[in-house]
């Protein structure tokens, strides 16, 4: 498998796209905490928060401890979720994560949105140390056939003898960039129902940047935050207009500046 480089973080990146292919954006930290997270979270977000607020318990909620000990990732399931303005707020006893409501509100509005969570947060010390941060996009690329799909993006895939062309598929790749390993996923023949009720069809794309072996108490993380958020936005976009071919950009109607 092979997927070509066509620009690195230092080449001029879209500001904004006429035709927004974005479906999901979602902003993680994992981390140890002094008591479990979950029972202070909610009181203290729904507090501090502004506007109009609710709060929901999610169905992870009533899985048994023992269970979530046998799987890692259970022990990040979400177990309730708190709905805030243009944002979504998850939350379990390891992990928290702010997420965007769709149509997406842009960087400039979810970064200050994680910045506000996460400065509520801070004065409590329930977090003892960050050991993961995560910084995710998902994309459908609307093509109405999987030859379409597949022309869409930077990819060529052989096996034995066989070159991938018009079939299904899905992919996954890990690329390390900077300080950041990017995980990408490639899943064809997607049908999606958006927020509005609307339907589309073809390419999903998930880049999730991700910071492991952060090791770092929260304080020393708060004092990097700003940094570490544009950083990891600008790695993030760059890594998935690598992925698309030119052809795929000038469809989505870039704008620069």
């Amino acid at each position: 498998m092979n997927m070509s480089t066509r620009q690195s973080v230092s080449t001029p990146l879209p500001t904004k796209l006429g035709q927004e292919p974005l479906i999901d954006a979602v902003f993680e930290i994992r981390f140890d905490a002094v008591i479990p997270a979950s029972s202070v979270f909610p009181g203290i977000l729904f507090a501090g928060l502004d506007g109009n607020k609710t709060v929901e318990r999610l169905p992870a909620a009533d899985i048994p401890q023992a269970m979530k000990g046998l799987d890692p990732n259970l022990k990040f399931a979400p177990v309730g979720r708190i709905t805030w303005g243009e944002f979504f707020v998850l939350y379990s006893d390891n992990s928290l994560a702010i997420a965007c409501k769709m149509p997406y509100a842009g960087w400039a509005a979810f970064k200050t949105a994680i910045e506000k969570v996460l400065k509520l947060i801070e004065p409590t010390s329930i977090i003892s140390n960050i050991d993961r941060v995560g910084l995710k996009y998902v994309d459908l690329v609307e093509r109405s056939t999987l030859k379409e799909q597949i022309e869409a993006v930077n990819l060529k895939v052989e096996l034995a003898g066989h070159a991938l062309k018009k079939e299904q598929f899905q992919l996954r790749f890990e690329i390390e960039r900077g300080d950041y390993i990017n995980s990408i996923q490639l899943i064809a023949g997607v049908t999606l129902s958006l927020f509005n009720g609307d339907q589309k069809a073809g390419l999903m794309v998930e880049t999730d940047t991700i910071k492991v072996g952060v090791s770092m108490p929260m304080s020393d993380f708060m004092q990097t935050l700003q940094r570490l958020l544009v950083d990891m936005h600008t790695t993030n976009k760059a890594v998935f207009f690598d992925i698309l071919t030119n052809t795929t950009i000038q469809s989505l109607e870039p704008q620069y500046g």
